[in-house]
């Protein structure tokens, strides 16, 4: 955590760092005023964790109502550095919402060939 804190000290970017959680709390500079969510509804799989000691957590509906939710996740250890705090418990996580959200077969069936691919040729 210290070398994460080190690196927005040395770099005088901690203000900018902070963009995200304000527009994040309604506040976004393209919107008409405080809105949720300025783009409107997000259809991409989506996978939430939440730490049981971070500050916010807004409950599910919300999160369901601005994303197409796939996995809601509620971590009973950690809280806002949870990736440094839990990193076992995050790749678990991220593996879980991949495994059920991806159909890996379907992706090998259409991944080109090793060396195809656009704009490449078959190995020689």
């Amino acid at each position: 955590i210290l070398t994460n804190v080190m690196v927005y000290w040395v770099t005088q970017s901690f203000g900018t760092s902070c963009r995200l959680y304000y527009e994040s709390l309604g506040h976004h500079p393209t919107a008409a005023g405080p809105t949720a969510l300025p783009g409107g509804y997000v259809p991409v799989p989506t996978g939430v964790l939440w730490a049981s000691r971070e500050l916010i957590k807004p409950p599910r509906h919300v999160a369901a109502e601005c994303f197409n939710l796939k996995q809601w996740s509620v971590q009973e250890k950690g809280g806002h550095f949870f990736a440094f705090e839990q990193p076992e418990a995050m790749a678990a996580d991220v593996t879980k919402f991949f495994k059920r959200t991806i159909d890996f077969e379907e992706c090998k069936r259409r991944a080109p060939s090793k060396g195809q691919g656009p704009g490449l040729q078959p190995l020689r």
